[in-house]
């Protein structure tokens, strides 16, 4: 017994070596390319004229980094901050994901359970089974996105958008195809209000904001218009440079679970520690891991990433993330466009991750992002051969 108590205690002390060892590395890591980093997006924000970009890097136990570069609006001196707003677009995907992976460990639903059970009008025309809250999550309802972003660009009645969706007959059942559809997943706010006999707002704020801390995170227009340190949509003058924006884009606030959230990177970065393992009374670890596991193929995907053409691979859509393989790395990340706003979260599973907001149009967060994997991901490369 004693030998045996011996050797667990050798075992527990180089194992906590180990841990440490892996986290001071990942330390040094961060800390050696940041100059690099920190000229490469100067480099790219003055090579695109990009008004003003926010960047956090974090791992479960640190919030490595979090800074703002450039202006809130071209033309006025105010500086971005890790605490500057902005409209976060499809990021709240994995937001509200991960508000219903709390109300499934709290008994108030189930991911597995039919929409129709919490919303009874729901169903799907052609549809020969449920459609499923998974399926909402997974962008695999099986109906086509057939101008529906226009209705909802176009500030169509949500009520008659929802509609639409139960008349659309679908092309595949469901669980079975990919097709990327912010109407379908804004059914999602249907859900939670009926499970909760509360609004999403409310919901959201009590069960994941204010435990996390995320203080500036809000849900809606008014809250963005208030808000005395936000940043302002921004996009082509048609003379290679960024222009203002007349006002911000509000359509999404009406399907606020697939694009409302207003948020800075400074209540992004604890959201994000979560699914880097951070311990959380609020969710659980493998409850987490059940949103980034592949749920549906995504092959078009590669497509986004043609600058890395050969090093993405695998490409998959699980709950409310994407996923790859980047090398030999598995990278779970989420994009977020609104008019005027381009922003990017994701991390290395059981790594670092990182969550990149900008006030400009094209899609310079996640050159950023890829950036900033390389530069970290090499070095780490580099370290571990030496």
């Amino acid at each position: 017994m004693v030998k045996l108590t011996s050797k667990l205690f050798v075992f527990g002390t180089l194992l906590c070596s180990f841990l440490a060892s892996a986290t001071q590395s990942a330390d040094k890591t961060v800390s050696d390319i940041l100059p690099t980093l920190e000229k490469n997006i100067a480099q790219t924000m003055k090579a695109n004229n990009i008004p003003g970009v926010a960047v956090a890097i974090v791992s479960k136990d640190k919030i490595y980094y979090m800074k703002g570069f450039g202006v809130k609006k071209v033309g006025q001196a105010d500086k971005v901050t890790p605490t500057t707003l902005f409209q976060i677009g499809s990021l709240s995907k994995p937001v509200h994901a991960t508000l219903l992976a709390i109300l499934q460990e709290q008994g108030k639903l189930s991911l597995q359970d039919p929409v129709n059970q919490y919303v009874p009008h729901f169903k799907v025309s052609n549809a020969k089974q449920p459609v499923k809250i998974c399926h909402l999550m997974s962008h695999s309802t099986g109906v086509p996105n057939n101008g529906f972003n226009e209705r909802i660009e176009a500030f169509a009645p949500r009520q008659n958008i929802v509609e639409k969706l139960q008349k659309t007959p679908a092309v595949a059942q469901p669980g079975k195809n990919f097709v990327y559809h912010n109407a379908m997943y804004g059914v999602v706010e249907d859900v939670v209000n009926s499970a909760c006999g509360k609004r999403l707002d409310t919901v959201i704020h009590k069960e994941l904001f204010t435990p996390l801390g995320m203080q500036h995170a809000s849900l809606g227009y008014e809250s963005m218009l208030i808000a005395s340190d936000k940043a302002y949509p921004h996009i082509p003058n048609g003379r290679g440079k960024y222009m203002p924006a007349q006002k911000y884009s509000t359509s999404y606030y009406a399907f606020p679970a697939a694009g409302g959230i207003n948020a800075s990177v400074q209540d992004l970065a604890p959201f994000l520690q979560l699914y880097l393992g951070k311990p959380s009374t609020i969710v659980s670890k493998s409850t987490l891991a059940q949103l980034t596991q592949p749920f549906v193929k995504n092959p078009k995907a590669v497509i986004v990433w043609q600058a890395k053409k050969g090093k993405v691979t695998n490409t998959n859509y699980g709950l409310g993330w994407h996923s790859m393989n980047y090398g030999n790395k598995k990278v779970i990340y989420h994009q977020g466009h609104l008019k005027g706003f381009r922003n990017f979260m994701g991390y290395v599973e059981d790594d670092v991750g990182i969550i990149i907001l900008t006030n400009a149009e094209k899609k310079h967060a996640s050159t950023i992002a890829l950036n900033f994997f390389d530069l970290y991901l090499n070095a780490r490369a580099k370290g571990a051969s030496s």
